[in-house]
Order: structure tokens, then C-alpha cells, then sequence
């Protein structure tokens, strides 16, 4: 093959026609000196003589010659060439093998480290030493279904299982294992398809119907999804009143007036006798209030010294699931002497 070939010997245009001219010179094993320079090295492609001939008084290898045809062979050349050694044209790929300049076309055949293309046609390039571990993980390699026999590309078998008419399937109602070509058929008699429908019907069908009617499993069955189905329609209730009143509350809100810096309606604690209680140390508390939905309490903490300091806490409600975090606002507390 041309790819072969051109790894082993110099390439040249005669004539518009591209030929393989000597050997390359860096393939030989051993360095040239000036005198077999000058009797080894082909004038034309700069290789190492290959088939050495004379035409017309120039010495070059015979693809390099203007008329091959007429050439005349220079034997004793050639003989020297041929039996030089050269190394293989791979050997940056890890090739060690080494002979004969003769031999080197025939050792391209069976490299172990040449490239060569995919027999299965997957585009990629692999050498002949790692190509049957390609082969086995090829994507486009052929397998055989392990239900139908149908041959597939590896690639295309796992989409294959989605569709294969052999392969096996499971019933979602009664868990029957069946092949899939038969799953039609068993939809239209599998025991417990009366009892799917009728549990996955609306409750107020079920509550309206004898139950008188259903016995063993059906019955146990039935009454199960009933079960759940009001424990379901519980716990939606209850999570409505709590989202009910925390929308439709009427929390104590401030009322700002933002043009004359005025708190016009709001949360208001009275603390009657507020000079009785300053002579004691006392830690008085006001009811729990909601402002944008945080339940707020405010402490009163009175000193010896008469002194008095209020503070705005959170504390934990029934709201706290839902409402707005940071929220800001106003409250207003009086003192009555």
C-alpha cells in the first residue's frame, strides 16, 4: 500500500506521476562514509539507491531513472545495498525490529506497530498489536441480541432491548414476567387489572360504592388506598387552615405615615404603676404579637437604680414556616405612671 511504502523509500514527481525512489537514508544502522556516499546516494531523490541503474551515463535507482526501460543495472551496487541493514521505519513507535535493506518491504507487511484502519469501518485508527483489543470494545462491532438473535452494532443494541419483542418484561399490576410480545395479551386478563381501576378511581366513586361487594384481597386492598387516601385528604386540611389563617389574620400592624414620621395604628402594651415597679428589679413580659407575620414579644426589665430598658425579641409561633424572614416595623409601648 502507498502509506507502507513511503515509510520505506523517498518519494519523487517524474513526469507529473508520483514514485517511490531509494531507501530513506535514516533508516540504515550504521552512518555512510564520504566514499559510499558517493556511491550509494541516488543524485535524484537524495535516498540510498534502490535497484541501482545507468542511463545515459547518470547512476541513480531505477524508479528515478527518466526511462527505467533502458536502464542497465549496476549489479554490484545493488548488491551492497541490499545487504545493508536498516532498522524498521516504526521504530519511534516502539518497533525493535532490524535486517536486511531486501527484507524491509516484506517486515511493513506484518508490523505489529503500523496503523491500519478499523475492519468494521468505525473510523478509527488503531496498529495491529492493540487491534483485537480494539475489536472488542468497537462500538461498531456486530453482537448478536441475547433474546432474538438479531444482529446488532454495539452501539445501537441497548436501543435495541427497548423494542426487542423477546425480551423479558414485568407486569406493573400483578408483577408477571412475561416476554414483551405477550404483554398486550395479559393487559387484557391480568387478575388484578379490575382492582388498579378501581383503586386509582376518584374517592367519592369509592365512597359511593357497596363495599359489600369486594372480598378477600379486594377488599383489603380497597380498604388500604381508602386509608391513605383520608389520612391524605387530613393532612391537607390541616396544612390549609394553618395557610388560611396566616393569609386572612389580622396581625397587629404598624401604620407609618411617612410625611410626618407619625405611628398612626399599632401594637400598643400599657404598664400600669410603672413607678412601683422601678423601685425593684422586675422582668415583666407582654403578649406575643404577629408583625409581617413574626411572632414578636416585647420584655421590660426594671433596675434598683429606677432605670427602665425595653427589648423587642422573636419567639417561636405557629407561623413560622411560612413567614417573611428580616422583616422591619414599628411598635409603640406606653408607661403609665
Amino acid at each position: 500500500a502507498p502509506d507502507k511504502l513511503s515509510l520505506l523509500y523517498t518519494t519523487l514527481s517524474v513526469d507529473d506521476v508520483t514514485r517511490y525512489g531509494g531507501y530513506h537514508r535514516e533508516l540504515f544502522t550504521r552512518a555512510f562514509t564520504i566514499l559510499e556516499e558517493a556511491l550509494v546516494i541516488c543524485t535524484l531523490c537524495q535516498g540510498v539507491k534502490r535497484d541501482a541503474c545507468v542511463y545515459q551515463g547518470m547512476t541513480t535507482c531505477k524508479p528515478c531513472s527518466h526511462c527505467p526501460d533502458k536502464a542497465t543495472p549496476v549489479k554490484d551496487i545493488r548488491e551492497l545495498v541490499r545487504q545493508l541493514s536498516i532498522k524498521c521505519p516504526l521504530a519511534p513507535r516502539g518497533c525493535n525490529w532490524t535486517g536486511k535493506a531486501s527484507e524491509g518491504e516484506n517486515h511493513l507487511q506484518h508490523c505489529k506497530e503500523l496503523l491500519c484502519k478499523c475492519p468494521n469501518n468505525c473510523g478509527v485508527g488503531v496498529n495491529r498489536k492493540t487491534l483485537d483489543q480494539h475489536l472488542k470494545l468497537c462500538q461498531m462491532r456486530v453482537l448478536p441480541c441475547d433474546y432474538c438473535g438479531e444482529e446488532q452494532r454495539a452501539k445501537n443494541l441497548q436501543s435495541h432491548l427497548l423494542s426487542c419483542s423477546l425480551h423479558p418484561v414485568s407486569c406493573q399490576n400483578c408483577h408477571t414476567d412475561m416476554e414483551r410480545r405477550e404483554e398486550a395479551d395479559h393487559s387484557e386478563v391480568c387478575p388484578a387489572r379490575e382492582v388498579i381501576q378501581t383503586v386509582t378511581a376518584p374517592i367519592e366513586v369509592l365512597v359511593a360504592r357497596n363495599v359489600s361487594e369486594y372480598r378477600g384481597d379486594n377488599y383489603l386492598v380497597l380498604e388500604r388506598e381508602t386509608d391513605k387516601l383520608k389520612e391524605r385528604v387530613s393532612c391537607l386540611e390541616r396544612k390549609n387552615q394553618i395557610l388560611t389563617k396566616a393569609l386572612f389574620c389580622k396581625p397587629e400592624l404598624m401604620k407609618y405615615d411617612s410625611t410626618t414620621g407619625r405611628i398612626l395604628e399599632g401594637f400598643k402594651w400599657r404598664l400600669q404603676g410603672v413607678s412601683g415597679l422601678t423601685k425593684s428589679v422586675s422582668t415583666l413580659e407582654s403578649p406575643s404579637f404577629y408583625i409581617w407575620h413574626h411572632n414578636m414579644r416585647i420584655t421590660a426589665e426594671t433596675g434598683l437604680m429606677g432605670s427602665m430598658s425595653l427589648r423587642l425579641t422573636r419567639v417561636q409561633g405557629c407561623y413560622d414556616e411560612i413567614v417573611r424572614e428580616n422583616c422591619v416595623t414599628y411598635f409603640k409601648c406606653e408607661l403609665v405612671p
